[in-house]
């Protein structure tokens, strides 16, 4: 394990800033597209997968820009496909990330096969397994079974399964609890 080695008699003063992961952006990107209006997000890593869902996102419809070394500004009105442009979804296994809220958006995703782990697709076949198909893993929220687990957490999958199967009347009391 890293550590910090200080030595000598002098206090320690001054500040760290964290910067941001993609295993946190990534999935925050993917959520904005539920937004009723413009996003802007700061500390975002400029790595390739973020670049790449952000290509995504600007695939889909969405308006997407850099406003500055590491903010992204993301307009989600324009979002109309359903579809993720196969050879980007490929790039990096977070594309799957998208299809719960293009469900929840569209009621409907297609959404290649990005080498995504079995257990993260068998947690959407629990909700869609009717609709789930290869060579693309598409789901439609219309068909969807609602005996989701609400008590089970165990991927991020489960949890957009289970916002899928909520009546939009409680995700609107809880997103207005949040604010």
């Amino acid at each position: 394990m890293q550590s910090f080695v200080i030595e000598g008699g002098r206090p320690l003063s001054g500040t760290v800033r964290a910067s941001g992961n993609k295993n946190g952006a990534l999935p925050i990107l993917a959520a904005c597209t539920l937004a009723s209006e413009e996003v802007h997000l700061t500390n975002v890593p400029r790595i390739r997968d973020v670049e790449t869902m952000v290509e995504l996102l600007a695939d889909l419809g969405a308006d997407v820009d850099w406003v500055g070394p590491n903010e992204v500004r993301i307009d989600p009105e324009g979002m109309g496909k359903t579809d993720l442009d196969a050879e980007l979804a490929r790039e990096i296994r977070a594309s799957f990330l998208l299809a719960g809220p293009l469900l929840v958006r569209a009621g409907s995703a297609i959404v290649a096969p990005p080498g995504v782990p079995a257990d993260r697709i068998q947690a959407l076949r629990h909700a869609f397994d009717e609709t789930v198909k290869d060579p693309n893993y598409i789901a439609d929220a219309e068909k969807a079974r609602l005996e989701v687990d609400p008590t089970s957490g165990k991927t991020t999958h489960e949890a957009v399964a289970r916002l899928v199967a909520t009546p939009p009347a409680v995700i609107a009391r809880v997103l207005e609890a949040i604010k």
